[in-house]
């Protein structure tokens, strides 16, 4: 069997951590984990390489499902959303074969955590989900 279709389901991700004054984005077992704000102007030139580390990652260990855990994140900015959208466009050009599952954890109080990841789902539909907590 190819090994690209057989998951390592013993392999968490590779612990991966970016510290910002507002802002702390972390890598646990199969998940990334956001807390905090993030407003900065051009957040992309640390949250791309971050979550394009995290990628390789996933493909290299044939990981089949990342969850993305912003249920601690209390706000982002338009420039965030941008960001984050710019890179799961990317994701989504990748070839089917190579296509992980993509949870989005959310705050069950949190609206805009929800109607953000809906319109997320709304420009990419497949294998991007979301989880209320």
């Amino acid at each position: 069997m190819n090994n690209r279709n057989k998951e390592n389901k013993d392999h968490p991700l590779t612990q991966r951590e970016i510290l910002r004054e507002k802002l702390i984005i972390r890598t646990k077992d199969r998940s990334i984990i956001m807390y905090g704000i993030i407003d900065d102007q051009n957040p992309g030139e640390y949250l791309i390489p971050f979550l394009d580390k995290v990628h390789e990652n996933v493909l290299e260990h044939s990981i089949k499902a990342l969850e993305i855990d912003i249920s601690g994140l209390e706000y982002i900015n338009s420039a965030g959303i941008k960001d984050l959208i710019n890179w799961l466009l990317k994701f989504d050009a990748m070839e089917s074969d190579r296509k992980y599952k993509i949870t989005f954890v959310c705050d069950k109080l949190s609206r805009w955590q929800g109607l953000s990841v809906a319109m997320i789902q709304k420009i990419i539909p497949k294998n991007i989900y979301r989880k209320f907590i």
